[in-house]
């Protein structure tokens, strides 16, 4: 779906000026259409991620997954659960564990997770900085008709996927549809940059813990919802 300048810097909290020179500074994909400048919504949502920008929830996602209910990042945790202590020495018997120890739906294939996990550019980025690895834009796991699941993955040591800094921990999302995965990633980067909920990732909760904080973050969220903060100009 491709955007107006102004569509995008309201998703983003920003404004059209800071749009251009983002643009300019930052490597923000800008494309022409028509004669009218114009940003593609996916190459938004990953480069406001990996900046860590606030995104206007209500108006980026639809909020419904594919059997049009609300979608809930407590709910798909609860699915995907927290699993502690992970093995692995470098990025392949690494990812080789996590998927091995989540539960994935009849009709996903454990060896495609493996290699959609173990690509360059994939779930290992963008990541926070203390090594908190998120679901990346491009590179969904999908399973039709199964309902979303979010799975945090905290290894026993760091682990180089060639990135930096080292990864801890891994959030990996399986979701029935690629809008669906789009929608539950703007959660997830909703949620990290919240402190509460950042910390008690960051400390490795377990799943019920985690669920209950982020439930009551979102809960907050539906009651009173806010506006994105505003970002200063790069």
């Amino acid at each position: 779906m491709l955007l107006s300048v102004r569509e995008a810097a309201a998703l983003i909290g920003a404004t059209e000026r800071q749009i251009y020179r983002w643009t300019h500074d930052l490597e923000l994909p800008l494309h022409r259409d028509r004669g009218q400048d114009r940003l593609h919504r996916v190459d938004l949502l990953e480069w406001a991620v990996s900046h860590r920008l606030p995104v206007a929830l209500d108006d980026f996602d639809l909020g419904l997954d594919s059997q049009g209910q609300a979608l809930s990042l407590a709910q798909a945790l609860a699915r995907g659960e927290v699993h502690q202590n992970v093995a692995g020495a470098e990025r392949e018997s690494a990812v080789r564990a996590a998927v091995s120890c989540i539960t994935l739906p009849a009709n996903l294939d454990r060896g495609f997770v493996q290699q959609v996990l173990a690509a360059r550019r994939t779930t290992l980025w963008p990541s926070t900085p203390d090594g908190v690895a998120l679901p990346h834009v491009r590179q969904p796991i999908v399973a039709a008709g199964a309902a979303p699941a979010a799975s945090v993955i905290h290894f026993q040591q760091p682990i180089d996927f060639g990135s930096s800094p080292l990864i801890r921990t891994l959030v990996i999302l399986v979701t029935p549809t690629v809008q669906a995965h789009l929608d539950m990633l703007v959660r997830v980067a909703r949620l990290v940059a919240d402190p509460e909920v950042y910390a008690t990732l960051s400390r490795r909760a377990p799943t019920d813990e985690l669920v209950a904080v982020v439930a009551r973050f979102e809960a907050r969220f539906r009651v009173a919802p806010s506006a994105p903060t505003a970002v200063r100009a790069a």
